[in-house]
């Protein structure tokens, strides 16, 4: 048969093996996902989401690898609170896999709607929705293989839009696109990380090895944002975003809800645990935790509940093949009443959930003021406006994947060397100053605050935060900028290694006359190739002015192809 281009979808009951296409759901790069209906004897239908590779990447040898992985993984992972997988096959040279389809919306959309509508989740259902995905991820985790060996799954992108709660109160976690057996696949390459910045463990942004253990920190993260309703770690730009990861800066939730349980936060500090020898060993200790929290406080979990809950907020909808047209038919309901974290019955203000690309960053210690129509309560990020009306959300196993983690390859995987366009970002007022490094020897300790004349940054070094670099009160980025034009040279001149490295920090040691006396590049083992080594002799030849006093500082870097 012959494949649609991009534009052109698979018409209604065109047959695609045994399935016969209602219509497409979703179109991403590289990949497409359609409602179908699987028909046999005696009356029998059932209807599915059948996802398929876009013909023009049909002889993509790279993307057809991940495929098949994603649908040999998710075939065997056949658990309540993961999407099942059905079959799997080809036609006309394209492959595609049949999985069920998920009547409900993804936690990153109930999350907006009820910033919208200035509504809490229930602090019972935000406990059900995270202990069902980590007793997911758990059951990935401990997949053997046919041999009996441990595959050692790991999940690498959990995060809201990646669980799915059901009108029926069924937790689903998908996209496995990302997934990685550790103990099966060769690594990652150097410089290459994959998943989601605001859910990836230090570990993951620093593209070391990873264990189950970075999905225990993403579900820590959701724990956090259910029940605060923001966004765990949201800065200006994505550099900021990993270093706020790598250094640990987080505001906790007494620190936004004062009556926000204290035995609650330990478990969402322990599961984010900076040190991952200190988080929870598995996903199924996360779970247990949570559970004996419930416990505890007289608090049931349950599906019924949640289930009516997502309903009420999100709106009573028919499936798709239910309506003529498939246009949304959201029923008008009431809006939920807003539902009280604390357990002492006192209903805190309602807060926002900024998207996952929200711009908005608020830093440790810093509040910022709610509108005036807000009641009164503790002060927190204002919510989102409500979104237009959208056609119907319809949520697939897979949709995920092609919004995500196929996508990211696409941008990470490299390109032809012919003529290739790159933009090194680096900006104004990122640079983080190292507090108490020595730089030699015989060099006194330094003090970020007084490191002239620099205004104090975020401070890495032995765990402590201080307030965050002002712009106009940083020279040494503005310094850097300068020189970007050569690291720009650099990258043009080694298109493949600059395909495959997108974020990368410097991190300098200046003497009292502004020359670097060492320079040391991260990752590491991107040092001896030879795009590290000519961005070291530019870091090498950039000339920060006198200083006060000797410092150390990074400035994170991004390469961006264009």
């Amino acid at each position: 048969m012959t494949g649609p281009g991009i534009d052109d979808a698979l018409a209604t009951g065109t047959r695609l093996g045994r399935y016969e296409i209602v219509r497409r759901l979703a179109i991403g790069g590289m990949a497409e996902i359609y409602l179908a209906r699987m028909t046999g004897h005696a009356g029998f239908a059932k209807h599915v989401v059948v996802k398929r590779i876009l013909p023009s990447f049909a002889r993509d040898a790279e993307f057809v690898r991940m495929f098949l992985n994603e649908a040999r993984y998710a075939a065997t992972l056949d658990h309540p609170n993961i999407s099942h997988v059905y079959d799997f096959g080809e036609e006309g040279g394209l492959y595609y896999y049949a999985m069920e389809y998920l009547h409900g919306d993804d936690c990153r959309t109930l999350l907006r709607e009820l910033g919208s509508k200035r509504t809490r989740l229930p602090l019972a259902h935000a406990l059900t929705i995270v202990a069902g995905a980590a007793t997911g991820c758990h059951f990935a985790h401990e997949l053997v293989g046919d041999d009996g060996l441990p595959l050692g799954l790991v999940h690498r992108d959990v995060s809201p839009s990646n669980v799915v709660v059901t009108f029926a109160g069924a937790i689903k976690l998908v996209d496995f696109g990302i997934a990685k057996a550790t103990q099966r696949e060769e690594a990652t390459a150097a410089g290459v990380t994959k998943g989601k910045l605001g859910y990836m463990a230090p570990e993951q942004c620093r593209a070391e090895p990873l264990d189950r253990r970075v999905d225990v920190y993403a579900l820590g993260v959701l724990l956090y944002e259910l029940t605060t309703q923001r966004r765990a770690f949201a800065a200006d730009n994505d550099a900021a975003i990993v270093w706020a990861v790598m250094s640990g800066q987080v505001t906790w939730p007494r620190e936004i809800l004062p009556e926000y349980p204290p035995e609650l936060e330990a478990i969402v500090r322990k599961a984010m645990h900076f040190d991952r020898a200190q988080r929870y060993a598995t996903a199924r200790e996360l779970a247990a935790a949570i559970e004996e929290f419930a416990r505890d406080h007289a608090i049931t979990l349950g599906a019924t509940q949640l289930g009516e809950f997502v309903t009420a907020t999100m709106g009573a909808r028919p499936e798709p093949w239910r309506t003529e047209s498939g246009s949304d038919a959201r029923a008008a309901m009431a809006t939920p009443t807003p539902s009280p974290l604390a357990l002492d019955g006192t209903p805190p203000a309602p807060l926002g959930f900024a998207p996952s690309d929200a711009k908005t960053y608020t830093p440790p210690g810093v509040v910022r003021p709610t509108p005036s129509a807000a009641p009164a309560g503790p002060a927190t990020r204002p919510p989102e406006a409500p979104a237009p009306s959208r056609a119907p959300w319809l949520v697939a196993a897979a949709v995920g994947l092609i919004g995500g983690g196929a996508a990211l390859w696409l941008a990470l995987r490299p390109r032809p060397s012919a003529s290739p366009s790159i933009a090194v970002v680096t900006e104004r007022g990122t640079t983080l100053v190292e507090s108490g490094a020595t730089l030699d020897a015989g060099a006194p300790a330094i003090d970020a605050a007084s490191a002239a004349p620099i205004d104090a940054a975020v401070a890495i070094d032995a765990g402590r935060v201080a307030r965050p670099p002002r712009p106009t009160d940083d020279p040494l980025s503005a310094a850097f900028n300068r020189r970007l034009a050569a690291v720009e040279a650099c990258a043009r001149a080694h298109p493949e290694l600059a395909q495959s490295t997108s974020q990368i920090s410097l991190r300098f040691e200046l003497g009292l006359d502004g020359k670097p006396g060492k320079v040391e590049l991260a990752p590491a083992s991107l040092a001896p190739t030879p795009l590290g080594a000519c961005i070291l002799d530019v870091a090498r030849g950039t000339r920060f002015g006198p200083q006060s006093a000797p410092v150390a500082f990074r400035i994170p870097v991004t390469i961006r192809p264009q």
